[in-house]
């Protein structure tokens, strides 16, 4: 019976660098990690999680799962290499931690994921002076 992992082969994986190093979908998963934020923000008001919980709460998961994907692919890409870059370390934590339920103890962990903007600010910036350098 022929084996039937999900290994991806090489031009699989040059695909999927190329999809997930594009500047587009940079500049989208910018715009889901800052959306993400003010979602964050905006679960902190009462008043707001009364009208709108719901619809934040899933829109909340459906940007998490993008987040996974993103993961899941640059995983897929790196390998183990993948844990050598401590941003990619950072994006692994903050995205375990989104993934523990938000109660009890891991509610402060949660909400540190707004922490991500700052990855966001400091990748963009450090992505400009490495073009610059080339």
């Amino acid at each position: 019976m022929p084996s039937t992992s999900v290994v991806p082969t090489n031009s699989t994986r040059q695909r999927l660098k190329a999809f997930i190093e594009n500047s587009t979908i940079q500049r989208i998963l910018l715009a889901l990690i800052l959306v993400n934020a003010v979602i964050l923000g905006l679960e902190t008001s009462k008043d707001v999680m009364t009208s709108a919980g719901p619809f934040l709460i899933a829109l909340d998961k459906a940007i998490l799962a993008v987040f996974v994907v993103e993961l899941t692919i640059r995983l897929l890409v790196h390998r183990l290499v993948f844990f050598k870059d401590g941003w990619n370390v950072f994006d692994f934590i903050v995205v375990g931690i989104a993934l523990v339920p938000a109660s009890g103890p891991f509610a402060v962990l949660r909400a540190q994921s707004i922490a991500c903007i700052t990855r966001a600010d400091l990748r963009t910036i450090d992505e400009k002076n490495c073009r610059r350098l080339n």
